[in-house]
């Protein structure tokens, strides 16, 4: 199953439809604690996220279904359709 694009994505957005909350964002050497609501996701971006068990299952599952993920978020590793 292909992963799902988490780079059409606000952290708000992922928020509202999916109910997880984005702690920390790694881009490339930068680290973002709390970052912005308006902050886009984008390619290679690591995420650390909590969120209520099911809601974080479901987020895992609806992104990358066959991909393991790790107790403190995982790799968005997406290539350009």
């Amino acid at each position: 199953t292909a992963k799902r694009q988490l780079k059409q994505f606000t952290l708000r957005q992922l928020y509202d439809e999916k109910k997880v909350t984005v702690l920390v964002l790694r881009r490339g050497n930068r680290v973002m604690l709390e970052p912005p609501d308006q902050e886009q996701v984008n390619d290679g971006d690591t995420l650390v996220v909590a969120g209520l068990d099911e809601h974080l299952r479901a987020f895992a599952e609806w992104h990358a279904p066959d991909q393991p993920v790790g107790p403190f978020g995982f790799e968005n590793k997406e290539t350009a359709a």
